[in-house]
């Protein structure tokens, strides 16, 4: 899970964002899920060790793109990662599911899936009309999700009607930004995350790159982030 976070400081510079009604979080077996509109984001993230107060440990940085230190220094090449709105039928609300390329290209079959069944019967139909089960295997599993097509959910059915009216009202009562939480860092932010406070100053939004975040190597072609709509239906 990515963090999203006011680095453990008072700022008005940066939204505080609460994980535990924010980002879904599957448990280990199956877990069932629906598609909200199949509109997520895309953007590149690097997994590095950061200094925290107790110490270095292994942590998430979104990659800034032009300028990002990280891919300076040409130790960690940043990955694609995603962000998706989904029905969490466990919590019974809207969550954002992050998740990497494995997933994705899951998520892709089961659409393209759906996709060519409708073209070849000649029934309008769409991927979102279909519960999502996904499995979450022992960790060290690989692959460490399943992603298979559930049951559809027709009107006609009492039972499902209501499930899919129920989800009408999360959409209505759903307040979170998905736009804010795939926003690239500020080159600050990165930094603040990679090295920790500086005596000399505090997070704001204007970049500032502090010595330590010196290249270490001869800067190569930098990645531009992204944050594409994809997997539009």
């Amino acid at each position: 899970m990515s963090n999203d976070f006011d680095f453990n400081e008072p700022t008005k510079k940066f939204k505080k964002i609460d994980f535990s009604k924010t980002y879904y979080s599957p448990s280990e077996g199956n877990n069932t899920v629906r598609i909200v509109d199949g509109k997520g984001k895309k953007f590149l993230a690097h997994y590095v060790v950061c200094q925290t107060p107790k110490g270095p440990k292994k942590s998430f940085v979104r990659c800034v793109g032009a300028g990002c230190p990280v891919c300076q220094q040409g130790e960690v090449k940043p990955s694609n990662r995603y962000y998706l709105k989904i029905f969490d039928r466990a919590s019974g609300s809207i969550r954002v599911w992050e998740f990497g390329s494995q997933v994705k290209t899951q998520l892709d079959d089961i659409r393209d899936e759906v996709k060519k069944e409708s073209e070849q019967s000649g029934v309008e139909d769409s991927w979102l009309n279909y519960q999502i089960v996904v499995k979450l295997r022992p960790k060290g599993s690989n692959p460490l999700y399943i992603i298979t097509k559930g049951e559809k959910l027709t009107p006609e059915v009492p039972s499902k009607k209501a499930i899919l009216d129920n989800d009408k009202k999360l959409i209505e009562q759903d307040e979170i930004d998905i736009e804010f939480l795939a926003k690239p860092w500020t080159l600050e932010k990165v930094n603040y995350k990679l090295y920790g406070p500086s005596t000399e100053t505090t997070p704001t939004d204007t970049p500032t790159t502090p010595p330590s975040a010196t290249p270490k190597s001869t800067p190569k072609e930098e990645v531009k982030s992204e944050g594409d709509s994809w997997l539009d239906d």
